[in-house]
C-alpha cells in the first residue's frame, strides 16, 4: 500500500513538473552548424524542454547571416520557431568579387580560346577541302588538255574548278591571319590569368564556437571560470 501511495505521489510530482515546463521546437533551414539557447549549445535534435521564460536564441550556418533573437517559452505549451537563413554580407560580397573576376577571365581567356579553336578548325577544313578541289582541278585540266571531244565543256569545268580553288586559297590565307590575331590575344589572356589569380577567400569561422576557457578571480577573491565566445557579426 505504501509502495502504491509513493508511486502515485511521484506520478503527481512528475505531472506537476511536466506542466511547469514548455517545449521549444526549431525548424531552421538550412540546418545550422551550431544552435545556442542562452549560451548552452543544443547538440542533438531540434526539440528542447525548457522552463517558462524568455531565451536568447543564436544559430549559425556557413555563409549565412547569424540568427540572434529572443524566443519565449510558456508552461505546458509547445513553441514552434521557423526560420530560413539569408546569405551573409561577406558571402554576398565574395560572390560579387568572384563574378567580376570570372567576367574578366572570360573576356581575356575564354573568348580567345574559343575563337582560336574555331579559327584553327576552319583553317584545317579549308586546307583539306581546298586540297581536294585542287586535285579535281588538276584532273579536269588533264581532261581538257588531252580531250578530243567536248573541249568547250571541259574548258568550262576546269575554269570553274580553278576559280573555286582560288577562293579556298584566299580563305586559307585570311584564316591564317585570323589565327595569328586570335593566338596573340590568347597569349595575352594566358599572361593575364597568370598575373591575376582567382580571388580566394578564407571560409567564415563559426562565431558561436568556444574560443577559450580562463580562470580568473573576482574583486572578492573568489575564483571564476570565464568562457570566451567569438560573437562576430
Amino acid at each position: 500500500m505504501r509502495t502504491l501511495g509513493l508511486a502515485l505521489m511521484l506520478l503527481c510530482v512528475f505531472k506537476v513538473n511536466a506542466q511547469d515546463m514548455g517545449t521549444l521546437k526549431l525548424y531552421i533551414s538550412p540546418p545550422p552548424a551550431t544552435v545556442m539557447i542562452d549560451d548552452v549549445e543544443l547538440k542533438f535534435g531540434n526539440t528542447k524542454e525548457l522552463k517558462p521564460g524568455k531565451y536568447f536564441l543564436k544559430a549559425w550556418a556557413p555563409s549565412k547571416k547569424l540568427l540572434d533573437t529572443i524566443i519565449e517559452v510558456k508552461a505546458g505549451e509547445t513553441t514552434t520557431f521557423f526560420y530560413q537563413f539569408s546569405p551573409s554580407a561577406e558571402y554576398t560580397k565574395q560572390k560579387s568579387i568572384l563574378a567580376a573576376y570570372n567576367t574578366e577571365r572570360s573576356k581575356h581567356l575564354t573568348i580567345p580560346v574559343m575563337t582560336t579553336t574555331l579559327v584553327a578548325g576552319a583553317l584545317v577544313f579549308t586546307y583539306l577541302k581546298g586540297n581536294s578541289i585542287r586535285k579535281e582541278a588538276l584532273e579536269s585540266y588533264d581532261e581538257y588538255r588531252y580531250a578530243n571531244t567536248n573541249i568547250t565543256q571541259k574548258s568550262a569545268d576546269y575554269t570553274a574548278l580553278q576559280s573555286k580553288y582560288r577562293g579556298y586559297v584566299t580563305a586559307y590565307y585570311i584564316e591564317w591571319g585570323a589565327l595569328a590575331v586570335s593566338s596573340y590575344f590568347l597569349y595575352k589572356g594566358i599572361k593575364w590569368v597568370r598575373e591575376n589569380k582567382a580571388p580566394s577567400f578564407d571560409p567564415p569561422k563559426n562565431p558561436l564556437v568556444l574560443n577559450g576557457i580562463g580562470l580568473n578571480r573576482d574583486p572578492l577573491g573568489n575564483y571564476m571560470v570565464g568562457m570566451t565566445f567569438n560573437l562576430g557579426r
